[in-house]
């Protein structure tokens, strides 16, 4: 058969991505509050800065020097989306023409001293310790961001406003930026033409681990895709891929109640780092166990997406770890392009798969994720108003409109529309027309079916409803700053020791019984310890449910 061969893991790169601080240039406006210490002041509105009702909100005509996380290298100054803002809000609007996703230009950036007045990004602790951008109030955001406030509303603006603001001070140092497309949760998913090969007609709502279990094996053993070959495998996973270490196998950590890139309650509703956890440990006993059964494809070690790709275009793959937002024909999921080659495969989602407990659910990064619209240190409250409400107008009708032309430019000129969703034309540079610069992103409701298509926000809001998501239990964005200011928790160190021991445990190359207290004491040492004692002070901001 040759299933049943040693397969030798290959080490997992140790290294995370590194979040640099951004900066650019600045308008000759009037500065409030520079200096390099955290709080660059500025209260709410000055009397002086608050447009008259009675007057044109827009008659003193100002400047606005935007970042955005796109690469904006090739923008110049007259782009025709530039034009339509600047007649509207009587705005000169500018940008930092360098691609901003890339570190080491934002590292250059930042040494020039220079700072832009609105930024688009995430990271926002660190720019205002630094002193890279300043506070507002919610009364600003109250007053001239009305559609913008509803918006987050109708969402989880508990975390949204919690994530906004300094850890030291409480200030608020952004607006957050969200998208319904977080709400998705992953699922494990397969094909149906195997499924019916195999006899399973019928799924419910809910699936057991053993039921799984003879699902992989099958599709292992009893040749689904009848070619008389012993050539598939269950499932596959990318060991290499960077993300593998939470995502990879992270519905069935989902089914113990953890995921090891998260903090949740143990048993003894004490805090636990997930990779150090009781529950973790069974999961991955489990994961051995169907590892030496054969029914994981031995080649997860040393293949990389490319190769997975190809085997499940193959036929030699019978399930994956993803999400429904990647079955369309933008993201181009592997068991999406297997159903336009062979419609027989459409592909199915598994039910949530519960574990011992009763927990289950998936891996999602919800809708907020630590990014929003920041204001730099010289931006005066004047440059503030001003850029809240060409942010809050992109939101003032039903369909986004002005959301839409600052996201993707001009209707048939830089975009078309294809089954409901905005697409860029092809050799249309997004930053060349001034599209994707001064959008403030928020991708809810028809902004979300403009931005990631019709089919994908219908298949997010179904999903959300039918799998629950595995959560952290307090602010991860608080537990990012206890290791920013804790030099002595070695989170690079602790991320590799996490690593090494997962890819060796599933893969039988340590006895994990044998080597746990062992493994957790490195953690500990290297940091783990301390974190944790700090995480336990923090509040509990989400619970876990148990799905039976």
């Amino acid at each position: 058969m040759g299933k049943g061969k040693t397969a030798t893991a290959a080490g997992l790169a140790a290294t995370m991505a590194a979040v640099v601080a951004l900066s650019a240039c600045s308008s000759d406006k009037e500065s409030k509050g520079t200096g390099s210490s955290p709080a660059p002041s500025s209260s709410a509105a000055s009397a002086s800065a608050k447009p008259s009702a009675a007057t044109n909100p827009y008659e003193k005509k100002l400047t606005l020097t935007y970042l955005n996380m796109i690469d904006m290298s090739k923008w110049k100054d007259g782009t025709p989306v530039e034009k339509i803002f600047e007649d509207k809000f009587n705005v000169d609007l500018k940008a930092v023409p360098i691609n901003s996703m890339d570190a080491e230009k934002l590292k250059v950036t930042l040494a020039g001293g220079t700072i832009p007045d609105v930024m688009v990004t995430w990271n926002a602790q660190q720019y205002y310790r630094d002193g890279v951008i300043r506070k507002i109030s919610m009364d600003m955001v109250k007053q001239y961001m009305p559609n913008v406030m509803k918006i987050i509303e109708q969402y989880d603006d508990k975390t949204a406003w919690a994530i906004s603001k300094d850890y030291k001070t409480g200030d608020l140092i952004q607006v957050p930026v969200g998208s319904a497309a977080g709400l998705s949760n992953s699922g494990i998913f397969t094909r149906k033409d195997w499924l019916d090969k195999i006899g399973v007609t019928k799924l419910g709502d809910t699936m057991t681990l053993d039921e799984l279990h003879d699902i992989l094996k099958k599709f292992t053993f009893d040749d689904p895709d009848g070619n008389g070959k012993n050539d598939t495998y269950g499932l596959e996973d990318v060991f290499g891929e960077a993300n593998f270490y939470y995502y990879g196998f992270n519905n069935i950590f989902a089914a113990y109640g953890v995921n090891p890139n998260q903090w949740g309650k143990a048993a003894d509703n004490k805090i636990v780092f997930g990779a150090v956890s009781d529950r973790y440990k069974q999961a991955l006993k489990l994961l051995n166990s169907w590892w030496k059964e054969g029914i994981i494809d031995p080649a997860s070690v040393s293949d990389k997406k490319p190769e997975r790709q190809a085997k499940i275009l193959d036929n030699k793959i019978g399930t994956e770890f993803t999400n429904v937002i990647y079955m369309n024909e933008i993201s181009k999921d592997p068991l999406f392009l297997l159903s336009q080659k062979t419609p027989a495969a459409v592909p199915v989602q598994l039910p949530n798969i519960v574990g011992p407990e009763g927990f289950g659910g998936g891996y999602g990064n919800g809708e907020w994720v630590g990014w929003g619209l920041m204001f730099g240190a010289k931006a005066t409250d004047e440059q503030v108003i001003r850029a809240m409400q060409i942010a809050d107008a992109q939101y003032a009708d039903a369909v986004a409109s002005l959301a839409v032309t600052a996201k993707f430019g001009i209707a048939g000129q830089t975009y078309d529309m294809v089954n409901g969703g905005a697409v860029m034309k092809q050799g249309v540079d997004a930053a060349e027309q001034g599209a994707g610069i001064f959008i403030f992103p928020l991708y809810f409701g028809p902004m979300n079916e403009i931005v990631n298509g019709k089919a994908v926000a219908k298949a997010v809001e179904e999903n959300r409803k039918k799998v629950p998501r595995i959560n952290n239990v307090v602010d991860i964005k608080q537990v990012d700053f206890i290791v920013s200011e804790n030099k002595s928790i070695q989170s690079a160190e602790m991320l590799k020791i996490m690593q090494e021991f997962q890819v060796k445990a599933i893969t039988g190359q340590l006895d994990i019984d044998k080597e746990w207290d062992a493994y957790v004491d490195r953690w500990n040492k290297a940091g783990g310890k301390q974190l944790t004692e700090e995480v336990n002070k923090l509040p509990i901001i989400y619970e876990n449910k148990k799905l039976k």
